[in-house]
C-alpha cells in the first residue's frame, strides 16, 4: 500500500505550536483583522429574548 510506504518516517517531528506572549498586541491584531469572539451566557440570551429553547 503506498500510504504505508513511509510510515515509519511519519509524525516524527511533534507539530509547531505558538504561544501568545503578547496578549494586548494578539488582540488588538485580531481586532484589525476583525476577527473577534464574543460569548454571551444562555441568561443574557434569554434575558434578551434571543435565545429559543426547543
Amino acid at each position: 500500500m503506498p500510504f504505508k510506504f513511509n510510515g515509519s518516517r511519519r509524525d516524527k517531528f511533534a507539530k509547531a505550536k505558538s504561544r501568545v506572549t503578547n496578549c494586548a498586541e494578539y488582540n488588538e491584531a485580531l481586532r484589525q483583522r476583525g476577527d473577534v469572539t464574543v460569548w454571551f451566557s444562555e441568561d443574557d440570551l434569554r434575558a434578551s429574548g434571543r435565545l429559543q429553547t426547543l
